[in-house]
């Protein structure tokens, strides 16, 4: 499946891989920084992976993006008040790679961030304002 905002497009499908999602989406190769993040040429992608599907953000080159998904029954690791704020802390550490738990010491961001649910699981995405 396929949305398209104005900042970025959303692809999520059940019972495939990172790597064949981006094949079949963008017809690139997936491949990761030295650090992990998901790397496709010509895009600035992110990945999230739960409840066998695959959500694939992408965004223009050079614009940094995050997604996560999670099942709207999961309970949210403490520290965070419900699903929302965590998918949201997430896609936001994805973007700017960082990890969730120094994200937590340092206090979440006032910024905006795209919510949808999708099958039964919530979903944030976070785009870079301006182009770096």
């Amino acid at each position: 499946m396929k949305a398209e905002y104005p900042e970025f497009t959303l692809f999520w499908e059940e019972g495939v891989t990172s790597s064949r999602m981006v094949g079949e989406c963008l017809g690139e190769e997936l491949t990761h920084t030295p650090s992990g993040a998901p790397c496709v040429p010509g895009y600035s992608v992110s990945l999230s992976d739960t409840c066998g599907y695959v959500f694939l953000a992408v965004t223009q080159k050079n614009r940094r993006i995050g997604v996560d998904a999670e099942d709207m029954r999961r309970t949210p690791p403490k520290g965070f008040k419900d699903i929302r704020e965590w998918t949201d802390a997430e896609a936001y550490c994805k973007a700017i790679g960082k990890n969730l738990f120094s994200l937590i010491r340092e206090g979440a961001p006032q910024t905006e961030f795209f919510r949808t649910e999708i099958e039964g699981m919530a979903v944030s995405v976070w785009v870079e304002e301006e182009i770096r």
